[in-house]
């Protein structure tokens, strides 16, 4: 999660509006302050459930999806997910970056 933090801190210092999020293994229920969910398989290739809470009724102009991995199955759908909703998502490997 750091690269991808580190990431928003720069674009956020340069002006430009970020918001930093994670996924994560854990399933909750959409009630009070948790609005929307999205689940998906893992970047892992381990099939293993993830989920993205509180993002698809936000109103963002561009979404950096950033990945730990260098590439990701074609099970994870969390991309294809997030284009319905937003017209601009961008997959960016930090896995090429930081290896």
């Amino acid at each position: 999660m750091y690269p991808p933090y580190l990431l928003a801190k720069y674009l956020e210092e340069n002006g430009i509006e970020s918001y930093f999020q994670a996924t994560t293994r854990s399933p909750v229920n959409i009630d009070g302050a948790i609005s929307s969910k999205l689940s998906f398989k893992d970047n892992y290739f381990e099939e293993i459930d993830n989920f993205l809470y509180n993002v698809v009724d936000r109103d963002y102009d561009k979404i950096l999806l950033c990945y730990e991995t260098t590439k990701v199955p074609e099970s994870c759908n969390l991309k294809e997910q997030l284009l319905e909703v937003f017209g601009d998502v961008e997959e960016v490997f930090m896995g090429n970056i930081i290896s």
